[in-house]
């Protein structure tokens, strides 16, 4: 049985951050501490929308950085 004050606990706004929310979603599960991807039913699942988030936002961000260098030049 989980303590309530584990349950209560939000998983850390790092898991959100791209490339990085991975490491830190691991992290956390190797300290017991809440993250992401206990919010999904099955593993695959979980697999399936890091990767999916993870990926658009290195694409997003990749787009991003080549639009303003293509600006400037």
């Amino acid at each position: 049985m989980e303590r309530l004050e584990k349950k209560l606990k939000k998983p850390d706004w790092k898991q959100w951050v791209p490339v990085y929310g991975i490491y830190q979603i691991f992290k956390d599960k190797v300290n017991n501490k809440p993250s992401l991807a206990d919010d999904f039913a099955d593993k695959e699942l979980r697999l399936f929308c890091s990767v999916l988030y993870q990926s658009t936002s290195v694409v997003a961000f990749t787009g991003g950085i080549y639009k303003f260098i293509e600006k400037l030049f």
